[in-house]
C-alpha cells in the first residue's frame, strides 16, 4: 500500500485549493522546492506514505495505523488526533536521534498492521465498532493528552517535564502498537495487564 513518489507525500501542494506549480513541478512545502508527481523524493524520511486501501486518499505521512482507524470511525484527516501525532513525530521523534529506531521500526511494521486491522473491520464492522472506540479513546487520544502536556511544559520552558510527557506518549502508542501487532500479525492474544507497568517504568516497546 505504499507509493514513494512525490505526488502522495502530503507536502506537495498539487491538489486542493492551494495547489503550487512551475511547469510539470509542484511547490514541496517542506523542502521548499518543486518536485514531480512522479519524482524521487527529496529526502528519505518524506516518503513512508500510506493510501488507504478502498479509494487512494492521500493519508498523513508516519501515522499508519491511527490513520486507519480515524478513517474508519468516520472522521476527518484533519482532526485533532492526527495532527497532534504528526506535530509529535516532525517536532520531537524525527528531531531527536534518541528516537530513530522507534520511527523505523513503527515504519516498518505500521503499513502491515493498518492493512490487516482495516481488513478485518470491513469484513464485519458491526462487531468492530466498541474495538476502535476502546483503540480511540484507550491509546490514541491518551497519546495525545501526554503530548499536549508536553507541549505545555515547553512551552514554559521546563524541557525536563516536557520530555517525561513525551516518553510517556510513547509507551502508550507502543502498548497499542504491541496489542495490534499481536493480535493482527502474529495471532497471539496480549496481555492489557502488562501496560500499566510499562508506562510506570516508561519502557519503550514498540
Amino acid at each position: 500500500m505504499l507509493d514513494e513518489r512525490c505526488g502522495y507525500c502530503r507536502y506537495c501542494k498539487c491538489d486542493g485549493p492551494d495547489i503550487d506549480k512551475k511547469g510539470d513541478k509542484y511547490y514541496c512545502d517542506r523542502e521548499k522546492v518543486y518536485v514531480k508527481l512522479n519524482g524521487t523524493p527529496v529526502k528519505r524520511n518524506c516518503y513512508w506514505q500510506v493510501l488507504f486501501p478502498q479509494n487512494r486518499y492521500r493519508i498523513v505521512e508516519g501515522h499508519y495505523i491511527t490513520t486507519i482507524l480515524i478513517l474508519l470511525a468516520g472522521f476527518e484527516r484533519d482532526c485533532y488526533e492526527l495532527i497532534t501525532l504528526d506535530w509529535f513525530r516532525t517536532n520531537v521523534l524525527e528531531k531527536n536521534p534518541e528516537y530513530r529506531d522507534i520511527i523505523a521500526r513503527y515504519d516498518e511494521i505500521g503499513p502491515t498492521i493498518a492493512d490487516k486491522l482495516y481488513e478485518a473491520v470491513q469484513s464485519d464492522p458491526e462487531s468492530y465498532t466498541e474495538y476502535l472506540a476502546v483503540l480511540l479513546n484507550r491509546y490514541v487520544r491518551k497519546t495525545c493528552n501526554y503530548i499536549n502536556k508536553g507541549k505545555n511544559y515547553l512551552s514554559l520552558n521546563n524541557n525536563e517535564m516536557a520530555d517525561v510527557m513525551f516518553k510517556r506518549a510513547i509507551v502508550v502508542y507502543s502498548c497499542m502498537v504491541n496489542n495490534l501487532y499481536n493480535e493482527f500479525v502474529l495471532g497471539n492474544n496480549y496481555s492489557y495487564e502488562q501496560e500499566s507497568e510499562l508506562e510506570q517504568q516508561k519502557v519503550f516497546v514498540m
